[in-house]
């Protein structure tokens, strides 16, 4: 199977995981050091930042979400054809509270895996 390293800021579910494999692809998880730094990236430190994730691991595409710069930095460096998204479909429901507040619900379905 191909690998892909996963560059998101929040867990697969398994759902996500069996549509992976039914592409091919096997998971490439970064580090827990590596999963801090994406969920903070710094302008001034982007590209050495994405970089020293990118060199950090052996794949053939991306699934990549998050920072802006950092995934337009990811889409240039790895190339379109190996750069996938997430897409969910959201349920959001509002619920007006007595002191004229509004809680939102939202609840996200995996819809699949696309390239960019």
């Amino acid at each position: 199977m191909k690998k892909m390293l996963i560059l998101l800021s929040h867990q697969l579910n398994d759902d996500q995981l069996k549509d992976l494999a039914s592409l091919g692809f096997d998971p490439v998880f970064m580090t827990d050091d590596q999963k801090k730094v994406w969920g903070q990236i710094q302008p001034d430190t982007l590209v050495d930042s994405v970089n020293g994730i990118l060199a950090g691991h052996s794949f053939d595409d991306v699934l990549v979400q998050g920072h802006f710069g950092a995934v337009g930095h990811v889409l240039k460096t790895v190339g379109f054809d190996h750069c996938w998204y997430a897409h969910s479909v959201r349920t959001s429901v509002d619920s007006i509270q007595a002191d004229g507040s509004v809680v939102k619900t939202a609840v996200f379905k995996h819809a699949g895996f696309f390239k960019y």
